[in-house]
């Protein structure tokens, strides 16, 4: 099954286009940049491979001619394209501007491991960075600039992350199979080329569930540093864009619900980048049945709770039978709330605990109004957390204030 997207835009994901626009803005980034040295790192590297690499024509490997047939034709504003074959056992590529012409670099062991498709998608990716502006920021030097805040840094990662995104759904879309695009990136992120490994895109993208699961176990929030996201993440989300274009008729309302989905995953690589206070994927659980605690009390939950709540409920959840359930067993969401508790291998930080108070807050005060008995369960719950009631009324009236500030 190909794929039939006619607009290239969508193709893009929107977390990549507004991270990429704020960092070129920066001012820190823009002086390095502009300067010697970084002109130097974009000059160089045709050099180095015209001295240790060989540039192929594409007339030479005959599924290499048919790539980069479609690639022009899909990216009509590439400047003229050079591919270059350099000598390396793990499958990678990259690309590259020169002075004249866009560059992709291909490892020997990608040209000799990778079918037609497979390539396809490899060589859609690289191309998807050029076409997307991603050349623009040479993130690579950037980060490993000791001048640079950590701020910087950080948001330089997050962009990377978003724009893997971005250049996987080329690649998924000039490969026209998701098949062949799942069994590229399994191959070049495990280095396995025997054509024995089932490789399909259903039980890689379930990988996903299952990492995110112990993610939000260990509670482990070091994955910022990483320039890509996790190969299972890419799958589902290229999955989830895929699924969206199926449907010709719902593909808008679609693609806007896989993209949201997009930055929830993404989220739990650092939670830092998402926004609102319900952002937070490794405290969802928290938010959500501790909202659900407070906001049911034998009566009918407000519509803009139950959409709160839809913002923040888990995997597998069916948030109206929660509902139903919680209306008859308040105490239900309690023990839920437990659980989540208990499975957090890691302590909580003080940052965290407060985070979890404020997106609890955020659920059962969404209807503009917070009871008497709503903090009365609040307490009982940031009890469990370790948290005085003293403390947890000086967070609420904290909390309170804040809102009734905000324009």
């Amino acid at each position: 099954m190909c794929m039939r997207i006619a607009d290239r835009e969508t193709w893009r994901y929107p977390g990549d286009l507004q991270l990429l626009t704020t960092l070129l803005a920066e001012e820190p980034i823009k002086q390095r940049l502009a300067s010697s040295a970084y002109a130097v790192a974009r000059n160089t590297k045709r050099s180095q491979l015209l001295a240790g690499a060989v540039r192929v024509e594409p007339d030479v490997l005959p599924h290499l001619a048919v790539a980069m047939e479609r690639l022009h034709a899909e990216f009509p504003g590439l400047t003229r394209v050079e591919c270059f074959v350099f000598s390396h056992h793990e499958m990678n590529a990259f690309v590259c501007e020169g002075r004249t012409s866009t560059i992709v670099g291909l490892s020997s062991a990608a040209v000799n491991h990778l079918d037609a498709d497979e390539l396809m998608f490899v060589l859609g990716h690289e191309f998807g960075h050029a076409a997307f502006g991603h050349l623009e920021l040479l993130a690579g030097h950037l980060v490993e600039d000791p001048q640079l805040s950590p701020g910087s840094t950080m948001r330089i990662r997050a962009w990377q992350r978003a724009s893997e995104i971005s250049a996987d759904r080329a690649g998924l879309v000039l490969a026209g199979s998701l098949s062949a695009a799942a069994r590229s990136l399994f191959k070049v992120a495990s280095g396995i080329v025997s054509q024995n490994v089932a490789a399909g895109p259903e039980r890689f993208a379930a990988q996903w569930q299952q990492l995110v699961d112990e993610v939000i176990k260990e509670g482990d929030r070091d994955f910022h540093q990483f320039s890509h996201p996790f190969p299972p993440l890419r799958m589902q989300a290229m999955r989830l864009f895929w699924d969206a274009h199926q449907d010709d008729a719902g593909s808008q309302t679609a693609l806007r619900t896989a993209n949201e989905a997009v930055e929830r995953m993404l989220a739990t690589m650092d939670p830092a980048t998402s926004t609102g206070r319900l952002g937070d994927p490794l405290l969802s659980s928290h938010f959500f049945w501790g909202g659900l605690y407070l906001a049911v009390d034998g009566e009918t939950l407000h519509p803009v709770q139950r959409d709160r709540l839809a913002t923040v409920a888990p995997d597998g959840v069916d948030i109206d039978a929660a509902i139903a359930e919680a209306g008859k067993n308040p105490k239900a969401c309690r023990e839920r709330f437990v659980e989540a508790f208990r499975a957090r291998r890691r302590k909580f930080n003080a940052l965290e605990v407060h985070r979890i108070i404020y997106g609890i807050l955020d659920v059962a005060s969404a209807d503009g109004s917070l009871q008497e008995h709503d903090v009365v369960r609040l307490r009982e719950l940031t009890g469990l957390l370790g948290v005085s009631g003293q403390a947890c009324d000086l967070v609420v009236s904290q909390y309170q204030k804040e809102t009734r500030d905000d324009p």
